[in-house]
């Protein structure tokens, strides 16, 4: 990166030596300046640099000539207590800190300059020529501070050292490339000692492009120290305190831990305690005298006698190693910690400040133009300050261009496979929609605008000539089933087959019946003027002997048009004579292999097209959603005359009190004709869940609902058990069903309208919305029960959030938001549905909106422009190295 005043790389200022002997040695002086430094008595060495020892002459001095000092490793220095206006370059972009400059007063020389308030700083872009002669001779009065800096440093009659400023050891012996860095283990460094690395390793660090790639959890911003004493009730607060005091609650107590920390930085030594819920074992981490780095929200604690003290809730706390000599930068990193691996935030730090000060000069696969329109910074640069940051803003940026580089080679590999799927062998399904209209004509209602928007949609695709991809997602009873029946009738009339795969036995036998109900009447004149009816079949498990051949042959010979199934569809004697669509319902509970393995099933060479459908995108779905690899349609509303179901969450008291709202709730509906659901998580009693058994919870239920017919469903009935169980509700021969989440899916009782959950900490955010779409699907509105096993405010943080996100919302998409915030994204190409995401570790998809779009668009201009990156064999191999075979291959044949 180079500048059009100062050198690259270059630092006006360095201590240099040792503590009790500091040296000065000063570089790329512009010319005005060097008469000053001779009139300090610094001398002039052989390579060009001026050198003088400190002292009390230094501090006017360097105030008079504008200069900022650092040191070796490039933090700011102390000298005296002088903070001058810091001016850094990053690409085109120059930034000014004010420091203890009025913003007026710097404002007033910066002609074209922008004041931005969040970061405190002035920015000016330079133009393509450069910069004028009136900015240039303002900066000059003031330091430039450069980051990264290459620049080998040595005191006076020292040799020269081929490494980084600010460690003993040499550059990392690479190519320049950051695939390189996987090559260099930790034991390389300096600052590791063989525990750490086995520790390291422990938590997947272990090579320098993992500990680069490592970004902290926070920082700790010391540029402009804000003591506890100095700040207020509600403000984000870091400091370092002392250990005064620690208390652990009683065993088997939920009080609260609290440890007494003093504020080393505040003028009174501030006491702040803080505070730990049902975790006793956080306080056992601490002694009385470590010193702790603390950050989190300043609170206050006032007891019931008036006394009030100062608090922090469940504050990012670490232990700070040994003396606190690793505490002298301005911006300090605080990283990852391991308990269980014996690896500190501190140990972390270390390792991560020496690998990025010998990060030799690194090769950037991204072009440049592309970066610097997005406002990021070159690849180094992000390496280094996401570790070493001059301020706050560099860590963030740098923090943004690696995780834009994450998004971006997935975007790529994203576009390139669309390009290459696009480009393969899809069916034009050209249709008239004689079938659609004959569907429609008997329908005693309309399509809403979300259906006829998605059919609309739909029907594009499928015309297309390259295989569509995409998502169906509604709400229960948004009528995501007829639109799914059209889908399949379009590619019917053009001449193909169609498949419709269910997670379970019983939701493929309702899609069967509502098919068949729809298509009654509907019939088909093929391309010999030959009229039939639209035949349409169920295949699963249940279907054997006679009826099981004979819709087996239909389908190899093409007479069955549509045929419903489980993952029986995928076994290998089921051939079909030219499918044409396949339609995946509740898509979360099959993988990627699953989908690919029905459609491959294809003849020909090509490509069905595609439609999965979902009434809640689970984390996993949002994910490639973001990353368009489906395409989205979205039902939206319902259909005339259903209501939202209201959802409450309650304590667990109400389930055994026969006069509580859940109950009175639930007689109610019974009064009034209607039909109840209990579910419990579990079968029979359990201690770990403390959660009713169906069994069990279904005596209870007869004991507060005397005389109501009650049923009981499980998965340890036999098929033919539970399917008389379900019919008999469905008969309405029975008032209250209580079940596990056997009717999680495939269950439509339009009577239903109370549903009561147990144990609802135990299910996650897509199973709880499932249950709870099994009531409210009639004209009567439905209600939801969340029954914890314990009170609320003991459950954990994640349980809370998921059943207040269920109260919140019944929109599916901000219900996965919500899921995406509390459990991570899954894996990208993966069939793992939880957990952080191993294909991105950086980037944020709740967050990071702006650099999705962006890396989208970058990677589309960069496919169209260079299909297989040919012209950027770098990036090229930098995918392939990152996403894996695994994932390309993926991409490449899904």
């Amino acid at each position: 990166m180079n500048h059009p005043i100062i050198p690259e790389n270059s630092p006006l200022a360095i201590v240099t030596g040792t503590t009790q002997s500091p040296r000065i040695v000063l570089e790329s002086i512009p010319e005005r300046l060097r008469p000053w430094a001779l009139t300090l008595g610094a001398t002039l060495t052989e390579d060009g640099r001026f050198c003088l020892d400190r002292g009390q002459r230094l501090d006017a001095a360097f105030e008079q000539a504008g200069l900022i000092v650092v040191d070796e490793s490039g933090e700011q220095a102390e000298v005296g207590d002088l903070e001058l206006p810091l001016v850094v370059a990053c690409g085109q972009v120059i930034e000014i800190y004010p420091r203890l400059m009025s913003v007026a007063d710097v404002g007033a020389v910066l002609p074209g300059a922008i004041w931005d308030a969040a970061q405190g700083r002035f920015e000016i872009l330079l133009p393509d020529d450069g910069m004028d002669s009136a900015l240039r001779t303002v900066l000059e009065t003031w330091t430039w501070w450069y980051r990264p800096m290459a620049v080998p440093v040595s005191a006076p009659g020292e040799p020269q050292r081929q490494g980084n400023p600010g460690t003993g050891s040499a550059l990392f012996d690479t190519d320049g490339t950051v695939a390189a860095l996987r090559g260099v283990s930790m034991s390389d460094l300096d600052a590791v000692d063989p525990t750490t690395v086995a520790g390291l390793a422990g938590m997947g660090i272990v090579s320098a492009y993992d500990l680069l790639h490592t970004v902290p959890r926070g920082y700790l911003d010391r540029s402009n120290p804000q003591p506890v004493d100095r700040s207020s009730v509600g403000e984000q607060v870091a400091f370092v305190g002392e250990v005064v005091s620690v208390k652990t609650p009683p065993r088997g107590s939920t009080g609260a831990s609290i440890v007494k920390v003093r504020d080393t930085g505040s003028a009174h030594k501030q006491q702040v305690s803080l505070t730990w819920f049902n975790a006793a074992w956080i306080a056992k981490k601490f002694r009385v005298g470590d010193r702790l780095l603390v950050s989190g929200v300043l609170g206050e604690w006032v007891s019931q006698s008036g006394y009030s003290a100062l608090q922090v809730r469940n504050p990012i706390c670490d232990r700070i190693d040994g003396d606190g000599s690793d505490m002298t930068n301005a911006v300090i990193g605080v990283y990852p910690a391991s308990g269980k691996h014996g690896v500190t935030t501190w140990s972390v730090r270390r390792a991560a400040k020496e690998a990025a000060q010998r990060l030799p000069p690194t090769t950037d696969p991204v072009p440049r133009s592309m970066t610097l329109a997005r406002g990021l910074p070159d690849r180094h640069t992000a390496l280094v300050d996401l570790h070493l940051p001059a301020t706050m803003g560099h860590a963030h940026s740098a923090r943004r261009r690696i995780a834009y580089d994450e998004l971006l080679r997935w975007q790529l590999a994203l576009a390139g496979s669309h390009r290459a799927l696009g480009a393969s062998a899809g069916i034009a399904h050209v249709a008239r929609g004689e079938l659609w209209a004959k569907v429609l004509g008997v329908l005693p209602y309309s399509l809403t605008g979300a259906q006829q928007r998605s059919v609309s949609e739909i029907a594009a695709d499928l015309s297309a000539p390259h295989p569509m991809n995409r998502l169906l997602q509604g709400e229960v009873g948004s009528g995501k089933t007829l639109c799914s029946l059209l889908a399949m009738l379009h590619a019917v009339e053009a001449g193909s087959s169609a498949a419709l795969m269910a997670p379970t036995e019983a939701l493929a036998a309702q899609h069967h019946r509502d098919f068949a109900e729809l298509a009654d009447g509907v019939e088909l004149t093929d391309s010999d003027g030959v009229t039939r009816p639209v035949r349409v079949e169920l295949l699963t498990n249940k279907i054997t002997g006679r009826a099981r051949k004979q819709v087996l042959a239909g389908l190899a010979d093409g007479s069955v048009d549509i045929v419903v199934g489980t993952s029986s569809l995928l076994a290998e004697q089921v051939q079909f004579h030219r499918l044409g669509l396949v339609v995946v319902d509740e898509q979360h509970r099959f993988g990627v292999e699953q989908r690919k393995a029905l459609t491959d099933k294809a003849t020909g060479g090509a490509i069905p097209d595609l439609l999965v459908m979902t009434a809640t995108p689970v984390p996993r779905t949002a994910l490639m959603t973001a990353f368009g690899d489906l395409d989205v349609s979205v039902l939206d509303e319902l259909p005339p005359g259903r209501s939202p179901i209201v959802t409450h969450c309650v304590e667990p008291d109400q389930l055994t009190d026969a006069g509580s709202p859940v109950w009175a709730s639930v007689t109610q509906a019974l009064n009034d004709g209607r039909q109840v659901f209990v579910v419990t998580p579990s079968i029979a009693d359990s201690e770990a869940k403390s959660a009713k058994g169906a069994d069990a919870m279904a005596a209870e239920v007869s004991t507060l609902l005397p005389g109501r017919r009650i049923g009981v469903a499980h998965g340890k009935q036999t098929p033919a058990e539970r399917s008389a169980v379900m019919d008999a509700m469905r008969a309405g021969e029975l008032d209250v069903l209580v079940a596990t989440s056997v009717i999680e899916v495939g269950v439509n009782i339009p009577n239903a309208t109370v549903m009561v959950v147990t144990g609802a900490e135990h299910f996650g955010i897509t199973q709880l919305h499932q249950l709870r779409g099994r009531v409210g699907r009639g004209k009567h509105a439905g209600t939801c029960w969340l029954v914890p096993s314990k009170p609320v405010a003991t459950l954990a943080d994640s349980s809370q959030s998921r059943l207040q996100a269920l109260v919140d919302s019944t929109d599916g998409f901000e219900l996965a938001r919500r899921d995406l915030t509390i459990r991570g994204a899954g894996s990208l190409t993966g069939t793992r549905q939880s957990g952080k995401a191993g294909d991105l570790k950086v980037a944020d998809l709740l967050t990071d909106t702006d650099l999705i779009e962006w890396s989208r668009a970058d990677a589309q201009g960069l496919i169209e422009s260079d299909p297989q990156l040919r012209r950027h064999p770098t990036l090229r191999a930098e995918i392939e190295d990152v996403i894996g075979q695994d994932g390309i291959d993926w991409l490449g044949t899904r």
